[in-house]
């Protein structure tokens, strides 16, 4: 496979930062940046100091032990020749805070990992020959099970490790710590009765000065949504946009600005990308005066052109997501590995792809792990959200799965990434979603435009799927913020349309957005009546991803939102529904809106 081992992962690329560490590797040692000035350790490397910015700084080498932050046990064949299953632990140093480094388990059965385990150092020969770190339970090789340690290695010591205490279910009244900082989350009061009027008028209070207020959303759009749509990306994207535009009650001829995500050409999966604005702008004669292409920093999809059109830049933007990935998928014989079109892991991944963490459902398991354990809840608990997802997608003649789905058999599926089965995992699939953004003043030329009443987008941790400080919070940051910029509150929300890439980004922004406490999201969503379409806070209106399929970054989520708040949501539509709130993904791409009738 060129410079791909598959029986390990894909090898890393060596820069300036990251040679020292590549090369000490290879001699069994685990070295981080130190600081000359104020002695803090930065890893990954960066060649600057996070403390104080210093220049100056030194390799210096870890010898301590280690403790498991979070773990996954992953269960998919990635690659063709990868053995299954195998541990990827995150592992952290009571003599270096601040240090985490991502590596396999070795020294005891996969199953048998857990977090609070003491590792020691190790490394284990892996893909384009270079060693990768691979830590050791320090409690020794269960009987029968080799250990090969390779260069550096270690088998550990023998002796007992005693497993944490079990964690405490937090009440369902919420912390005070939780009260604290997010709103709304102790004692949260239910959803108004139909018919009450708003606790204020949007728009008003905080005054007219915010730019989201002079913007609305004027249309949305669709194309085919299926598994595999029998139709090119390119022409996907053009149904999904002429179909918005129309939406709006404008022309082509309106439109003069264009947003995509992520640029075009852009190849991150298979199917991830299709068409670039130069083709589109080409393809229909637009003449534009904004454009935008990201393949970062994509808090929602409609934040930058909102931005553009508040200042000026355009009146009308259209921004598009088009995904092919479950004719990619079938194409491949099943869904492909996270960079596995590249010779050497870049970037974010570059740390990730060659211990193993192949896909974003091994990146992301390690926050669900870690959530379970610190607030106990359970797969029994969050089975609810894929459940009661499929029975809103029931109603959707668009979503790719509609057939019913129970607790039992979610229990049943297959795992992937421990704790993630197939059911917690959004359904690739091939379609286009776009969405007209216009100037508010524009409104009375509009057929039903919505008003954004609230949006923000902050990265409030270490922007990097393994190095986030605290997996068992993610997303605060941005709804602190939105909150901040509104005098509504989650209780005035009628219907929540969460990010759901994976069921543990839904329960991230049911707590972030303060409509449960901090760790009560799985007794929230137990038993599906509360986010049920008659419930408390309907979710997830049109399937969620989990069944509706994956239109990414918020699109599918947005659209849905604006219908709902038209009432043109057909069998689903939310009684009365005025307020929704829309989130995308969390953590490094965290972003939130509130939306309102006009």
């Amino acid at each position: 496979m060129d410079a791909i081992d598959a029986t390990t992962g894909i090898p890393p690329a060596v820069t300036e930062e990251t040679e020292p560490f590549w090369a000490a590797a290879a001699e069994g040692r685990l070295v981080v940046e130190r600081c000359a000035s104020c002695g803090a350790e930065t890893f990954p490397p960066r060649g600057i100091c996070h403390h104080c910015r210093g220049r100056d700084l030194a390799i210096t080498e870890i010898t301590g032990p280690g403790e498991v932050y979070s773990y996954t046990v992953d269960h998919q064949r990635w690659l063709p020749d990868l053995p299954v299953p195998y541990a990827m632990v995150l592992v952290e140093f009571p003599d270096h805070p601040g240090v985490r480094v991502g590596g396999r388990l070795r020294g005891c059965a996969p199953e048998d990992a857990a977090i609070g385990m003491p590792v020691e150092i190790g490394f284990q020969p892996g893909p384009g020959g270079f060693h990768i770190p691979s830590f050791v339970y320090t409690g020794g090789a269960p009987a029968n099970a080799p250990v090969d340690d390779g260069p550096g290695g270690d088998s550990g010591t023998t002796g007992t490790w005693q497993a944490p205490p079990e964690p405490t279910t937090v009440a369902a009244t919420g912390t005070p710590e939780a009260a604290a900082t997010v709103p709304g989350s102790a004692g949260r009061t239910p959803i108004r009765p139909a018919g009450d009027t708003l606790r204020r008028t949007p728009g008003a209070g905080l005054g007219t000065e915010l730019f989201e207020h002079k913007v609305v959303i004027s249309g949305v759009g669709q194309s085919a949504i299926g598994r595999q749509v029998d139709r090119s990306g390119f022409q996907l994207t053009l149904d999904a946009i002429i179909a918005a535009v129309a939406d709006a009650g404008l022309t082509l001829d309106d439109i003069d600005g264009l947003a995509m995500y992520p640029g075009g050409g852009v190849a991150n999966l298979p199917g991830y990308s299709n068409g670039s604005l130069y083709e589109i702008q080409d393809a229909l004669r637009l003449r534009t005066t904004w454009r935008q292409g990201l393949v970062e920093g994509m808090s929602l999809p409609f934040y930058g052109p909102a931005q553009a059109v508040a200042t000026g830049a355009a009146r009308h933007v259209v921004i598009w997501r088009t995904v092919k990935e479950g004719s990619a998928a079938r194409n491949a014989g099943g869904r492909p590995a996270y960079g596995s079109t590249k010779p050497v892991a870049e970037g974010p991944n570059a740390w990730l792809l060659p211990i193993g963490m192949l896909s974003p459902v091994c990146q992301i398991a390690p926050y669900a792990t870690r959530y379970m354990h610190e607030y106990g809840v359970t797969r029994e608990q969050l089975a609810w959200l894929p459940v009661t997802q499929r029975a809103h997608a029931a109603l959707n003649p668009d979503a790719v799965y509609r057939s019913p789905l129970t607790v039992e058999d979610y229990l049943a599926a297959r795992v992937i990434s421990s704790p993630i089965c197939l059911f917690d995992c959004d359904v690739p699939a091939d379609g286009a979603t776009a969405i007209v953004v216009s100037a508010a003043e524009t409104a009375r030329d509009l057929r039903a435009p919505v008003r954004i009443e609230a949006m923000a987008g902050v990265v409030d941790g270490r922007p990097s799927w393994e190095q986030w400080e605290d997996m068992g919070r993610v997303g605060h940051g941005t709804a602190a913020e939105l909150w901040a910029r509104t005098d509504l509150r989650p209780a005035d929300v009628d219907v929540a349309e969460l990010y759901d890439g994976f069921t543990i980004e839904a329960v991230w922004w049911l707590e972030a957005m303060g409509f449960c406490g901090v760790g009560e999201a799985g007794s929230f969503v137990e038993g599906g009546k509360r986010i049920a379409l008659d419930g408390e806070l309907p979710l997830n209106t049109w399937g969620g991803q989990l069944s509706g399929g994956r239109l990414h970054a918020g699109f599918g989520h947005t659209a849905e939102a604006v219908r709902q708040l038209r009432g043109e949501a057909g069998e689903r539509q939310v009684r009365d529904a005025r307020v929704a709130a829309v989130t995308n993904v969390g953590g490094i791409e965290a972003g939130a809106a509130l939306l309102t009738t006009w």
